[in-house]
């Protein structure tokens, strides 16, 4: 017997499962219970819905006399809501880094001048980082969790943008990001002035042309120095919508019984791709194991003289 099954990451979260469904990360749950006992699979197809990058533009955004300009990428039918959220999440990270550095500076400044390292602001104990180029996780995810931000908040009602400042950060936009935001803001920097880029993390998948494919049908392997349970790693041409897998792997399915099957698609073993939009499509061949017969050969048994 053998079964192809084919797992979209479009299909509803299962209601028993802590995973929930996402583009690169989802549980499918299967219309009855599958017997695979001493069954092996292997993917034998995967299929890409990517939606079209649309440039929007950019903005500048100021804090502490610095500017750094940010491209907006979306991607086709993205709503505004997902637009804004992903700009904060690079405003966030950006802000924390900057305030990492300023405690970091703080803390060489005291330990130089033999002063202790407990700091307070605005009567208020801050924990300083200890480490340079933010290797204190701990006190960065303590940053990270601040909500004293300059962030963009959308107001569905009123179809606008609004900016929730701090003391020291500007924003402008160009291009039509403008317009579909329904703002304006009086120009702040210098024509001569050329800020720093970074990018919208939201854009990493579609940037890779390597990925893990993971689920839990299999066994955990090596794989350089950590155990997991990979089914294929895959190459891919960045506008591919289709890989068609012309040397299938094979792996022992580690259950007898299938109810769901889990899938994620990761650029490294412990992580999991950030990407939440179109759709990924795998299709896996199940075919029971064929017995083989073991064959024992007599070896006669050498006689030595003595």
């Amino acid at each position: 017997m053998e079964y192809y099954i084919t797992l979209s990451s479009d299909c509803d979260t299962p209601t028993d499962s802590s995973t929930v469904n996402s583009t690169t990360q989802f549980v499918v749950e299967l219309e009855s219970i599958l017997e695979c006992k001493n069954y092996e699979a292997a993917v034998v197809d995967i299929f890409f819905d990517r939606h079209k990058v649309i440039d929007l533009g950019y903005l500048y955004f100021g804090i502490f006399e610095e500017k750094i300009k940010i491209p907006i990428l979306c991607h086709e039918g993205e709503s505004i809501s997902s637009i804004v959220y992903n700009i904060n999440k690079e405003l966030k990270l950006y802000q924390s880094k900057k305030e990492y550095q300023r405690l970091y500076k703080i803390f060489k400044e005291k330990t130089q001048a033999r002063e202790s390292s407990i700091y307070f602001e605005d009567g208020e104990r801050i924990d300083l980082p200890r480490a340079y180029d933010f290797q204190d996780i701990e006190v960065l995810e303590k940053i990270k969790k601040r909500n004293n931000f300059a962030v963009l908040n959308y107001d569905q009602s009123n179809k606008k943008i609004v900016h929730l400042h701090n003391k020291n950060s500007s924003f402008q936009y160009f291009g039509q990001i403008e317009k579909l935001f329904e703002v304006s803001s009086s120009s702040i920097f210098s024509r001569h002035t050329h800020p720093t880029e970074i990018n919208l993390t939201k854009e990493k998948f579609t940037s890779l042309n390597i990925f893990h494919l993971f689920t839990d049908l299999n066994d955990p392997q090596i794989v350089n120095n950590k155990s997991t349970s990979i089914a294929r790693t895959v190459c891919f041409e960045k506008d591919t919508t289709r890989i068609d897998i012309i040397t299938p792997y094979y792996f022992k399915i580690n259950k007898s019984e299938i109810k769901s099957i889990y899938l994620s698609i990761r650029e490294f073993a412990d992580e999991v791709i950030d990407y939440n939009l179109g759709r990924i499509v795998v299709v896996f061949h199940l075919r029971a194991i064929k017995a083989t017969t073991q064959t024992t050969l007599n070896v006669p048994t050498q006689s030595v003289a003595t």
